[in-house]
């Protein structure tokens, strides 16, 4: 099974398919900034970091909202390169909660957990977890980074 904490080279992919582990993905919100910043990185089986991402986003949202669609970019971007997952944390237990269970109404939220649900599709084996803050460091402090690009 592959693990990942998420962004990787396209060329590198065949070399790191038997290593990867996690996708952790982290965001951060600046209401003064009027910014979003998304971190997330790759870990292999060994807990050592393989690659890293970290990305502006201009705007603000609610939290909720901000981390479904940070999730919900970071799975196309590994559709997009063909990337396959196996676990994909957040430390966002309500969001994890919502992708695991059926709920419905007309919400923006309900819209983007459904593209979320849609991704698994594409990687079988792959499941959304919950991991502490302070268990997805190295992801944090990229979504910190962002706010400087």
């Amino acid at each position: 099974m592959i693990r990942l904490k998420l962004f990787i080279i396209t060329t590198h992919l065949k070399i790191l398919k038997k290593v990867l582990k996690t996708v952790s993905l982290q965001l951060l919100l600046s209401n003064q900034l009027q910014k979003i910043g998304i971190g997330a990185s790759v870990f292999d089986s060994k807990g050592d970091i393989v690659a890293t991402m970290s990305s502006p986003c201009d705007g603000v949202l609610p939290p909720l909202l901000a981390e479904a669609k940070a999730l919900l970019w970071a799975l196309r971007w590994c559709i997009a390169v063909e990337f396959p997952l196996d676990r994909i944390e957040t430390d966002s237990q309500l969001l994890v909660r919502k992708v695991r269970h059926r709920w419905k109404d007309k919400s923006p939220l309900f819209d983007l957990v459904n593209q979320i649900k849609a991704c698994p599709s594409f990687f079988p084996y792959a499941a959304v977890s919950y991991v502490p803050r302070n268990h997805n460091a190295v992801s944090h402090s990229l979504a910190k980074a962002a706010f400087r690009h």
